[in-house]
């Protein structure tokens, strides 16, 4: 009788290099950089948003202030702030999708293994809720409302069972 051992080595990585991945590090050194300019146009962009959405909010109290003064003619409902409302929501949605991106990117420098599903389906989530408060509901088909009501609730599900097998893959699983 003959009696094999099992074979218990630990297979190796097989690692496929042409020219000593020279060329691999190359390519990645040059993605490197790349992805720092584009963080650092990206906080060029934020910052300037910043600043001009503030000067948006302060031209917006000072000029639409017709709800306080106490006169006793009627006032124009366009010169209210509440008016200016929807689009000042809009804006900070927006500044919220660059602030996402802004560190997607940085988790990538930081590390290679960035959960970019779940980065890509948070900022089309949010997308897509900027997207319906800046239509004109009065004047929007209905089929267009509720395919984006589908969408969001399929984009909603799909976020909410990728944060689960994360929180689940840290043993902090919110019941």
């Amino acid at each position: 009788m003959t009696t094999e051992e099992p074979n218990n080595k630990v297979p190796e990585k097989v690692v496929l290099i042409s020219d000593g991945g020279s060329s691999y590090a190359y390519i990645h050194s040059i993605i490197k950089v790349t992805v720092k300019i584009l963080i650092i146009l990206l906080l060029l962009v934020l910052l300037y948003s910043v600043a001009e959405f503030t000067f948006i909010v302060a031209k917006g109290f000072i000029r639409f202030n017709g709800a306080f003064s106490f006169s006793t003619e009627p006032f124009d409902r366009e010169r209210l702030f509440f008016t200016q409302v929807q689009g000042l929501i809009s804006a900070v949605l927006l500044l919220t999708i660059l602030i996402e991106l802004i560190q997607s990117l940085i988790g990538y420098l930081k590390s290679d293994a960035t959960n970019y599903v779940g980065v890509i389906v948070e900022i089309a989530l949010i997308a897509s809720v900027r997207h319906i408060l800046t239509i004109d509901l009065e004047h929007i088909h209905s089929g267009i409302l509720i395919g984006l009501s589908a969408l969001i609730l399929v984009l909603g599900l799909f976020f909410l069972v990728i944060n689960r097998k994360l929180m689940s893959g840290t043993k902090l699983l919110i019941k």
